[in-house]
């Protein structure tokens, strides 16, 4: 991912998987589209897959990176529209660990400090 590239050093992943209502996708992509508008406005990316195989039609995988862990739990709520059109979702934080990564060369040139491993 090119979030390191950008010079700011993700710690954290929030990452959620999302079932739409039947009928219901294009409305989801709308509000989805608006929200990481929203997000990328305050400088952090959002990226969203739909999934096309091995899960139930109309899944989609969002991930958000961040940079700490308040930021990690300070994603905007999506609106009701989007609600509406959600049948169910489950979002999951995950924490970046140095020791058990392997990091393209510029990211650990990006931020030497936190890939340091012990």
């Amino acid at each position: 991912m090119s979030f390191y590239t950008t010079q700011i050093p993700a710690r954290f992943f929030s990452i959620s998987v999302i079932r739409v209502r039947p009928g219901q996708v294009a409305a989801f992509r709308d509000t989805r589209s608006r929200l990481k508008q929203a997000l990328e406005r305050a400088g952090r990316p959002q990226w969203a897959y739909q999934v096309t195989s091995g899960a139930e039609e109309a899944t989609f995988i969002v991930m958000t990176p961040a940079r700490t862990m308040q930021e990690a739990l300070t994603i905007p709520s999506p609106d009701d529209a989007t609600n509406e059109a959600i049948a169910s979702s489950e979002t999951r934080l995950y924490a970046v660990s140095p020791s058990m990564s392997m990091p393209a060369p510029s990211w650990v040139e990006a931020d030497p400090d936190f890939w340091k491993r012990p």
